[in-house]
């Protein structure tokens, strides 16, 4: 008898183990958290001036920007997407699809809400280049949504890519001062 319950305990931590990791897998998402981001792009260096929560007056109206990273390699607009679930679709879908569990729904693609904060805020900043980023929160990404869509675990690599300088510490000045001066930062 003494060997049969090791084996059901055996067993029982092995189920418990295995439904734990599907719970995780499937159903918990990372536990991202804006703070989290802040915490990584901290950790980039003093040559990246980062600015949160930005809200610029342009002539299409006020453009709200959760991150702008100045850099002498470019200027990043980042976009903060706290989606969960596995996503699918192509990067220029007006649509991708979120399977959470069982179900599976429609959520507006990020990349074209980031894509169009950079074509209105770009004649403004007058800045090449303005590069655009959505960081995925706690997302998993089914597919390929290309370079401008990272989850946060992967932002370190992101900014690998961009290693030449392309402005100078006065054109980085110059940016953060209009970013600045516009009524509208937080």
């Amino acid at each position: 008898m003494q060997h049969w319950d090791s084996t059901t305990f055996l067993i029982a931590a092995v189920a418990l183990a295995a439904a734990f990791f599907i719970w995780k897998r499937w159903f918990w998402q990372g536990g991202g958290t804006p703070q989290a981001l802040d915490a990584r792009l901290s950790r980039l260096g003093e040559s990246y001036q980062i600015l949160k929560d930005v809200s610029l007056t342009t002539p299409q109206g006020i453009v709200s920007i959760d991150r702008l990273v100045v850099s002498p390699y470019g200027v990043f607009v980042i976009s903060i997407s706290s989606l969960k679930g596995r996503l699918t679709g192509r990067p220029g879908d007006r649509e991708w699809w979120a399977k959470q569990g069982g179900q599976t729904v429609a959520v507006y693609n990020p990349l074209l809400e980031n894509r169009k904060i950079v074509n209105q805020i770009a004649p403004q900043l007058g800045v090449d280049p303005l590069i655009p980023l959505v960081v995925f929160l706690n997302a998993r990404l089914g597919s390929d949504f290309g370079v401008s869509a990272t989850p946060l675990s992967a932002l370190p690599q992101f900014f690998l890519r961009y290693q030449r300088e392309t402005l100078s510490p006065e054109q980085q000045e110059e940016i953060i001062r209009q970013v600045s001066q516009n009524p509208n930062v937080f």
